[in-house]
């Protein structure tokens, strides 16, 4: 804008001052504009770096932000210090790992989008969102059970003007329907809501957390949209993701392809350990998209990637299952 306004001005002395008179107005300029723009130029600098802006989501208490970004627009949390905070520093969260799943699943996405993506634990919709704006999906149904994040899911749907393509739902994803639950909610990582199973102290203090009601549905309730031939479900549910698929024997019987997350210490908090990788056994293969060539592997492998994390380990991989 700076550079055009500029150029303005600089075509206006050359067709109205004679050579003398331009050359004094131009140096004039130049004393007073240079300052001004090497100013706005390093002010750019120190408020649009990764660490500025990790300094200022860290001062900020219980404030909502708007992050513009080249292709998106997101309301986010400041207390929640990982997901809100990670995509107001890089203005993206995890959607890479959805992108090398979508291009192993489905490779000609890129022109040819997937006709559903089915978001379970959208969280505020930093998977689903860009899915949609981005074309690599025609629709989406998002689910998220906790209020405030879904709130913020509802809204930066409708800011992204897109709520004639995401369908969204206020539920926790289990094996029964219409039943009230309990998700404990951890303070600083809104992305580590998770359904209370166990009141053990545990690693992350869950036992301390803040507890709500949520009430539940089935994947399977959603079985009637998957109609056509393109789907991907992605979920991030904490440990959860055998409870949740033990209530999709109907879209498993389709081998649709899902992305979820295996986290030793979650699944056996969750006690869905066993049930999670029982039902990757029904699927033919898998891949783990943390590599940077992803290598597919047959669905009997799934117990060997996760007794090299370890029963009870705090580390995850993300895999998708085929």
């Amino acid at each position: 804008m700076l550079t055009t306004l500029l150029d303005k001005i600089y075509n206006y002395l050359h067709d109205n001052l004679d050579s003398k008179n331009k050359l004094l107005v131009i140096k004039i300029i130049n004393i007073f504009l240079f300052p001004l723009i090497l100013i706005l130029k390093l002010s750019s600098f120190l408020f649009n770096n990764p660490i500025s802006r990790y300094i200022y989501f860290e001062s900020l208490k219980k404030k909502l932000l708007i992050l513009n970004t080249d292709k998106e627009k997101y309301i986010l949390n400041s207390d929640d210090k990982v997901l809100s905070k990670f995509l107001y520093i890089n203005g993206t969260y995890d959607f890479s790992k959805f992108e090398t799943a979508i291009k192993i699943c489905y490779p000609d996405s890129t022109t040819s989008p997937i006709d559903l993506l089915v978001n379970i634990g959208a969280n505020i919709g930093s998977i689903c969102i860009p899915a949609v704006n981005r074309n690599y999906a025609n629709k989406s149904i998002a689910v998220e059970p906790d209020p405030q994040n879904y709130r913020n899911l509802v809204s930066n749907i409708y800011i992204n003007n897109l709520q004639d393509k995401i369908l969204h739902y206020c539920n926790a994803i289990s094996n029964v329907n219409e039943k009230e639950l309990e998700l404990e909610l951890s303070e600083y990582n809104f992305a580590d809501h998770r359904i209370s199973v166990s009141n053990t102290e545990g690693v992350f203090s869950e036992s301390k957390r803040r507890k709500i009601k949520v009430v539940t549905k089935t994947l399977d309730s959603f079985v009637n949209f998957f109609d056509k031939k393109k789907n991907l479900i992605y979920m991030d549910v904490q440990g959860y993701e055998g409870i949740v698929l033990q209530g999709g024997s109907k879209i498993i019987e389709k081998k649709i392809p899902i992305v979820l997350e295996v986290w030793p210490y979650g699944l056996t908090r969750a006690n869905s350990f066993q049930i999670l990788i029982n039902i990757i056994k029904k699927y033919s293969y898998f891949y783990v998209l943390s590599e940077k060539n992803p290598k597919k592997r047959p669905s009997t492998e799934i117990e060997k990637i996760i007794n090299n994390l370890g029963p009870n380990s705090t580390k995850y991989i993300d895999i998708l299952i085929m």
